[in-house]
């Protein structure tokens, strides 16, 4: 059994020097130790040295794959399939299945993520366990013909890799490295583990370590408020970024999901104040924050849902409001201003309740100021939707429905999307 341990940087690339690898969790990781011996390299006034072995887990198995191809230890008739080809293989066999699915492409990524994580925790695949709901019974048939083809065609994906090494090393025939340091793993999956046992069994002395963090010193300042408060590190971080503009600053909120807005606000203002300007379509922060908004925070999607709302056939004054100020809508960029006019005269019949029906005719007022024909045709190609509503639906058909009911509107199809809104539609 591998046990953690603590080890110091200085440690660290100490063993980088002596020619050891140094396999990471993720390829931040590998990147940052890599910056950091260049960086210690330059400070010892070396003109020169020689590349550190540090390489992401996936690096790591499809090198030590090829080794063992290349020096005749595996046989090469097996084809090790790249990200890829296992999407294309997973989609085409989604597309192909009896159950309709809306978004092949993204369903075949959620596919291979899951086949990865049985593959990593050596889960079983026992039928019983799969009847648990439609997604589960249909996930199970689509991995039956995904091994099925892997096994006739002689493919291999990542996914397999580690296990295929751990047979390799267990008969003790590769040429193995004499040391391995695991470094940024919180936790060992059961197929990692049992890889990493197979290398010391064969003589490969292994370390998971836990990095040492650096000395530092800690200051402490009070301020009136967390709007100051706020205001006060986002001033220090861009200060630190004048000061060494390839300097990466981290900014730690103790609750970030409750000052999230606060905090993007400023920074905005403070570190990119030109995105401030009006009319400005912010598409790429200089900066950016680990925690995501719920898609119902997402403009865009409280957009979609504000429509699902309408097609009961009426909503409130508030939610009418949302969906004649919304730039998601068809025609939006055309109609601004009637629509903004169309809000008033809603707001100064002073309803609370506006139906669907009474939201088209008065866009169609053609004598009004506020008249909006393409908001009209889009209500009316959506009381079309409405009146074909089926009374029970399974969910894959309530999901056609749905989408039924925002093409109706134009819902995103008028305007480029930023990066955050095409994250959130994919989501």
């Amino acid at each position: 059994m591998i046990e953690q341990q603590v080890m110091q940087r200085e440690e660290l690339h100490q063993h980088l020097e002596d020619g050891m690898q140094v396999v990471t969790a993720n390829i931040r990781l590998s990147r940052a130790l890599q910056t950091e011996f260049e960086h210690r390299a330059i400070m010892r006034g070396l003109q020169a040295w020689a590349t550190p072995e540090i390489l992401q887990w996936s690096v790591w198995l499809n090198n030590a794959w090829q080794d063992a191809v290349l020096s005749g230890e595996l046989s090469a008739q097996e084809s090790l399939l790249s990200t890829e080809q296992v999407q294309y293989i997973w989609a085409s066999i989604i597309a192909a299945s009896s159950v309709p699915v809306l978004r092949v492409e993204a369903t075949a990524r959620q596919v291979s993520a899951a086949w990865q994580l049985l593959q990593d925790w050596q889960c079983g695949r026992k039928w019983e366990d799969y009847l648990g709901n439609i997604d589960t019974r249909e996930f199970y048939h689509w991995s039956d013909e995904f091994e099925a083809r892997c096994l006739e065609q002689k493919w291999l994906t990542e996914a397999v890799l580690a296990q295929k090494l751990t047979d390799l090393f267990e008969q003790g025939s590769a040429a193995l490295p004499g040391k391995i340091i695991l470094a940024g793993f919180d936790e060992l999956t059961p197929a990692q583990a049992k890889l990493c046992e197979a290398l010391q069994h064969s003589d490969c002395q292994v370390h998971w370590v836990e990095l040492a963090g650096e000395d530092s010193t800690a200051v402490q300042l009070e301020c009136v408020d967390q709007k100051k408060e706020v205001a006060t590190f986002s001033h220090w971080a861009r200060q630190k970024l004048e000061n060494n503009p390839e300097a990466r600053v981290a900014l730690v909120a103790p609750d970030l999901s409750a000052v999230r807005s606060l905090v993007t606000r400023t920074l905005d203002e403070v570190l990119d104040p030109s995105s401030q300007q009006p009319g400005v379509c912010l598409k790429h922060r200089p900066w950016n924050i680990s925690l995501g908004l719920s898609l119902s925070q997402y403009s865009m999607i409280g957009t979609a849902i504000d429509v699902l709302d309408l097609a009961r056939t009426e909503s409130t004054m508030e939610i009418i409001g949302n969906l004649l100020r919304s730039p998601y809508l068809s025609g939006a960029v055309e109609e601004t201003g009637a629509r903004a006019l169309l809000d008033r005269k809603l707001r100064e019949m002073g309803e609370p309740i506006v139906t669907l029906r009474s939201l088209r005719y008065r866009a169609e007022e053609k004598d009004k100021p506020w008249c909006s024909p393409k908001l009209a045709n889009g209500l009316a190609a959506l009381e079309g939707v409405i009146k074909n509503f089926p009374a029970r639906a399974s969910a894959v058909q309530w999901v056609k429905v749905i989408t039924r009911l925002l093409n109706a509107v134009g819902w995103g199809l008028d305007r480029g999307l930023t990066s955050d809104e095409y994250q959130a539609i994919e989501a």
